[in-house]
C-alpha cells in the first residue's frame, strides 16, 4: 500500500471536499499564496447555481459601510462587490465584506437563466 505525504493546503482542500460531500457546512476556504497549488488542487470559483467553472469577473467595485449596514449587503462594514459572469448564461456577484472584526466571503446570484 503506496502512501503520499499531502501539502497543508491539500489536506484542507480535501477535508473541504469531504465535508461538501457530505452535506456539512463549509465555514471556511483554503488560501494559498502559490498560484501552482491552486491551479494543482482545483480551487476555482464556480457558478454558485450550478457549479460550472468557465465564470468571468469583471471590475470590482467598493462601498464604504461606514460601519452602519449602508451596504445593505448583511454585513456592517465595508464591501467590495466582483461581478461574475458564467458560461453556464448564470451571473453573480462575489462580495467581501466585513462585520464585528471579521471578514466573509459571499455570493449574490442575479440572473438564473
Amino acid at each position: 500500500m503506496s502512501t503520499t505525504t499531502r501539502t497543508p493546503l491539500e489536506e484542507q482542500t480535501a477535508s473541504l471536499k469531504e465535508r461538501a460531500l457530505a452535506g456539512g457546512r463549509i465555514n471556511q476556504l483554503p488560501f494559498t499564496t502559490d498560484t501552482e497549488d491552486c491551479l494543482e488542487n482545483h480551487l476555482a470559483i464556480t457558478c454558485p447555481l450550478c457549479a460550472h467553472n468557465y465564470v468571468h469577473f469583471e471590475h470590482p467595485t467598493y462601498y464604504n459601510g461606514d460601519d452602519d449596514y449602508k451596504t445593505q449587503s448583511g454585513v456592517r462594514g465595508d464591501l467590495i462587490l466582483i461581478p461574475f459572469w458564467g458560461e453556464c448564461g448564470h451571473v453573480f456577484n462575489v462580495c467581501v465584506g466585513y462585520h464585528k472584526g471579521n471578514s466573509y466571503i459571499f455570493t449574490q446570484v442575479l440572473s438564473t437563466d
